[in-house]
């Protein structure tokens, strides 16, 4: 019951701010009675704990029962290459779905499943891909990770995989000798 207690209450203190009044609000309860709201169309102030945060479209406010609304931002979700892929050719284009509220993206390409051994790393700021340019065919994991205002760092993507294969060896070619 205190969670939907702290919903109402968060919903009830929102105020719409879109021009024709309407906002579109999604309501998500954690086991542990996190509350988070997603904007889904139009703007809203949120007020929890005494404070107010604004949140606009395709942002996230959480908060907890007597604690104030932050903002977070969702995990991205790779789009290419799809996990488990095997591709020719060391420039690997690497592509993923926008989050909203993130103003970069920052993308890591490792030799291992945690992503601690980096081969690989950039800052996107622009674009939802990019391309690694690797060293050596091998098997390889990459994730993203948003980064909002404030650098409010969301959480990271899931982590994909994708085989570089070796390329054949040229193929080499004389004259026919003819006998």
């Amino acid at each position: 019951m205190r969670s939907l207690a702290l919903i109402l209450a968060l919903v009830a203190s929102a105020r719409a701010d879109a021009p024709d009044g309407g906002t579109g609000v999604t309501v998500q309860v954690a086991e542990d009675g996190d509350t988070t709201l997603s904007v889904t169309h139009g703007e809203l102030s949120v007020k929890a704990g005494g404070e107010e945060t604004r949140v606009k479209k395709g942002e996230r406010v959480r908060a907890k029962k007597g604690g104030r609304a932050k903002l977070v931002l969702a995990a991205p979700q790779q789009a290419e290459p799809a996990d488990g892929a095997r591709l020719s050719g060391l420039g690997v284009a690497l592509k993923w779905k926008a989050v909203g509220g993130a103003r970069v993206y920052r993308v890591t390409v490792a030799s291992d499943a945690e992503c601690s051994t980096v081969v690989w790393a950039a800052a996107n700021e622009k674009g939802l891909h990019a391309r690694a340019d690797l060293k050596t065919p091998g098997t390889y994991f990459w994730r993203v990770v948003p980064i909002g205002p404030r650098d409010l760092e969301g959480p990271a993507s899931l982590v994909r995989s994708f085989t570089v294969d070796a390329p054949p060896p040229p193929l080499k070619a004389g004259k026919p000798s003819w006998k």
